[in-house]
């Protein structure tokens, strides 16, 4: 299990107006891409800047002890500072993971005309260490996790363009936030390569619809399947999320080309797929199935 930063993690009463105040001016001065990023960097990495960086996270200073807590769920430590990559090995297939915080930057609740809109930042050097990392892991697909969308309007415009190049070269991309309805958070980048899947919302109350996916990917068959379910207040139970394009709530089809590319390379899989029925074939289901007169649909196991 793994937990990264949101918005809500921030602790607004005890963010450093001053200090925030100086950093905003430095990266709204910038006058291009290479400046912002520059900044940036040496707020979060650079000795000299230690202070002020302490400053900045400190709000995050609760969720960091919950972290520490959640260590018993296999929650890795943020070994580089305020992030953290790790991996995993599952029926042959290294799986590694990087946990980015988006949340950072975030003082929405703590001065009324300052929003979170056009403002938050991964920064380059989590970006850079981590994919770094796995390369290092040799992993056999690259998951990063962070809070608010990628290549969203939360993120300052210079950031964006650092996103769209560098975000890309994970394989998929998972994010929370956002609390609609979560089948239609489905989409990818750079010609199919990095698949971004969109949670949905857990929470207590009633506003926005509960719900949650299960993806799972096979790189033998170099396919997917994404699985929609939603909770009904009615029924008191989790059924299936029904979408237009997945009228029984659930998805399947084709990995990127680079997962293709890479696992063919390696010789690690079959030669690349062209039959339709064969690459929509998956092992069997970790759920229960459940028969009806028209399908057999996973259900969660009791």
């Amino acid at each position: 299990m793994f937990f990264v930063p949101g918005n809500h993690d921030v602790n607004w009463e005890s963010i450093n107006v001053e200090n925030d105040e100086a950093l905003t001016l430095k990266l709204s001065s910038a006058r291009n891409i290479d400046e912002y990023q520059r900044a940036l960097s040496t707020h979060l990495v650079n000795k000299d800047q230690a202070h002020e960086r302490e400053l900045s996270f400190y709000p995050l200073g609760a969720f960091d002890q919950f972290l520490k807590d959640a260590s018993v769920l296999s929650q890795p430590v943020e070994q580089h500072g305020y992030y953290f990559t790790t991996s995993l090995e599952k029926h042959g297939v290294r799986l590694g993971v990087a946990g980015l915080n988006s949340a950072w930057h975030s003082a929405s609740r703590k001065v009324a005309d300052i929003k979170d809109f056009e403002r938050l930042a991964l920064g380059l050097p989590q970006l850079k260490y981590s994919l770094e990392k796995m390369a290092t892991l040799r992993v056999d697909a690259a998951v990063a996790l962070l809070h608010h969308p990628p290549m969203s309007n939360w993120y300052s415009p210079y950031e964006q363009d650092l996103q769209r190049e560098e975000l890309q070269k994970f394989d998929f991309i998972l994010h929370g936030h956002e609390h609609r309805d979560n089948t239609v958070q489905l989409k990818f980048l750079d010609q199919h390569d990095a698949m971004i899947l969109g949670a949905g919302a857990l929470y207590v109350g009633g506003g926005y619809p509960k719900t949650f996916k299960v993806f799972r990917f096979n790189l033998d068959g170099l396919v997917y399947q994404v699985y929609f379910w939603r909770y009904s207040e009615e029924r008191r139970a989790w059924i299936p999320d029904t979408g237009p394009y997945w009228p029984m709530g659930y998805l399947q089809g084709a990995l990127g080309d680079r997962l293709r590319l890479r696992h063919h390379v390696r010789g690690t899989v079959t030669p690349l797929i062209t039959n339709r029925r064969r690459a929509q074939r998956l092992p069997e289901s970790p759920l229960r199935t459940q028969k009806s007169k028209s399908s057999r649909r996973p259900i969660p196991a009791e």
